[in-house]
This record gives structure tokens, C-alpha cells and sequence, in this order.
């Protein structure tokens, strides 16, 4: 069995979604810069645009920043494959709880003993009936 890493610092939660790589991307990027009529400080605090474009280093491949996300991924796929190593071996570890219109649920995989927790929301309700009282 193949080691499977996550990152665990500022790209955590990324992967390219073709090659699996970790690192290095390149994302568009915002920060908070003081400007004035001279130009501007120097700024090193900045954060990933979520909503912008970013590129895989590795294989050059280029989509929405969105797209390099695993819990994304994981989500559009219908929760079917690992979001570390891909593979559809994975089992529910526990009963699903609820709360307040939130409910959960504690999954590993199987191949490489990554574990997460999948998160419900109630979005609506449907077949409703109503008795009638005697």
C-alpha cells in the first residue's frame, strides 16, 4: 500500500485534480495593499482568490481554484471515492447523528486509512400528508 499525503499548511486541503500533485500551484492571488501616489508598501499578506484560476506546476493543468479542492471533489462525486487516494474502497465507520438540521457521518477508507467526517444539510422536505384528526 502506497503513503497518501494531505498538505497541512497553506495549501491545505488542495490537489490537483489530474495528477494528484501537492505542490507547487500557481493561484491567483488577493492582498491588502496600502497605495498612494508613489505606488504602494510592500505587502506580504495575501490569500488565495476562491474564486479565481490556479495551475498545477507539475503537469501545467489549469482550472478553477475550486476544482484543486479535495472536500470540492469529494462533494461533486457524490462522496463515492477517497478524497486522498481516489479509490471507491470506502465504509461509514459510524451511525449518522444529527443536530439542529445538521447531520454526519465518520468514513475511512479502506486502501489508504485516511478517515473524514461527511457533513448533511437538511435542504427542504417533500411527501408531506396530513391526517385528519377524529
Amino acid at each position: 500500500m502506497s503513503e497518501h499525503k494531505i498538505n497541512t499548511n497553506a495549501l491545505y486541503g488542495y490537489k490537483c485534480p489530474k495528477c494528484g500533485s501537492l505542490e507547487p500551484f500557481r493561484m491567483v492571488s488577493v492582498c491588502m495593499t496600502l497605495w498612494s501616489d508613489q505606488g504602494t508598501e510592500d505587502s506580504t499578506d495575501y490569500d488565495i482568490a476562491e474564486d479565481g484560476a490556479c495551475e498545477c506546476v507539475e503537469c501545467k493543468f489549469v482550472g478553477p481554484t475550486s476544482g484543486f479542492l479535495i472536500s470540492e471533489r469529494y462533494v461533486r462525486s457524490g462522496g463515492t471515492k477517497c478524497p486522498v487516494c481516489d479509490s471507491d474502497n470506502i465504509e461509514n465507520k459510524a451511525n449518522l447523528e444529527a443536530d439542529n438540521g445538521i447531520a454526519w457521518q465518520d468514513v475511512e477508507c479502506m486502501d489508504c486509512n485516511a478517515t473524514w467526517r461527511d457533513e448533511y444539510k437538511l435542504t427542504g422536505i417533500r411527501d408531506i400528508e396530513v391526517k385528519e384528526c377524529e
